[in-house]
């Protein structure tokens, strides 16, 4: 218990500071005070999504299954999905930027995003599928 209150605390005040920048720059605008609030309580809520837990569930178990101690396997899922969403967020703005009188390009840009996350989505089901399978197995020739 002691060792989490460190990384706790750091999150506290990290957020606590977040929002003092942001009432300090957004005070005489209330519309984008208002949007960072909402933001912020959906990147949270986001945070705690099941893809999300799942996956590090998975790492961490793997790592203790192979002996090994995963403690900042969370750390370096956030920093590399939080990479992930800013660089796409940035290639979203430049292209609607750049594309902005071009509805077919949006049409099938629509198309392709669609089936993209539905394939990694399916691929996911099915390896955790395949996982869960072959624990089953494992767990029966045990017994």
């Amino acid at each position: 218990m002691k060792i989490l209150i460190k990384p706790i605390a750091l999150l506290v005040l990290s957020i606590v500071f977040v929002w003092i920048v942001l009432l300090f720059n957004f005070i005489d605008k209330p519309l984008m005070l208002g949007l960072s609030v909402v933001a912020f309580s959906l990147g949270a809520r986001h945070g705690f999504d099941v893809d999300h837990i799942a996956a590090i569930d998975n790492v961490t178990r793997k790592m203790l299954y192979d002996g090994k101690m995963p403690l900042s396997v969370g750390v370096f899922f956030a920093l590399g999905h939080s990479s992930v969403v800013f660089i796409l967020t940035g290639l979203v703005v430049i292209g609607a930027i750049s594309l902005q009188y071009n509805s077919s390009i949006f049409f099938i840009g629509g198309l392709i995003g669609t089936f993209v996350s539905i394939s990694f989505l399916w691929l996911t089901a099915g390896v955790n599928l395949y996982i869960f399978c072959k624990l089953g197995i494992n767990f029966i020739n045990i017994n």
